[in-house]
């Protein structure tokens, strides 16, 4: 039982709801764990959804998109669908 203006605190308690073993690890030491961060790199990474916000985030990046040819022109037999404005117009990446 706790007296007025007593503070509880438990020892080992997080100190964020997200803590795991593997932060709790990583804040102990002070070198970088360089195998704990590899084994977090892989175990993240194999999350798909990871996965594909790297490959979206890539196909911005280089200006890829579907259909997109190495002649820099638009052609219907690689978008499937007529293209617009013509067929062979200009379909150059922009780098911004």
């Amino acid at each position: 039982m706790f007296r007025q203006g007593q503070v509880s605190q438990q020892v080992g308690a997080p100190t964020s709801m997200f803590a795991n073993s593997t932060e709790d690890t990583l804040l102990s030491s002070n070198k970088p764990e360089v195998d704990v961060l590899n084994a977090e790199l892989y175990r993240s990474y194999a999350d798909r959804r990871v996965n594909n916000r790297v490959r979206e985030a890539d196909e911005v990046r280089y200006a890829y998109w579907h259909g997109q040819t190495q002649d820099g022109r638009k052609h219907t037999k690689n978008v499937g669908r007529q293209v617009h404005p013509w067929e062979g117009a200009s379909d150059s990446r922009i780098l911004l």
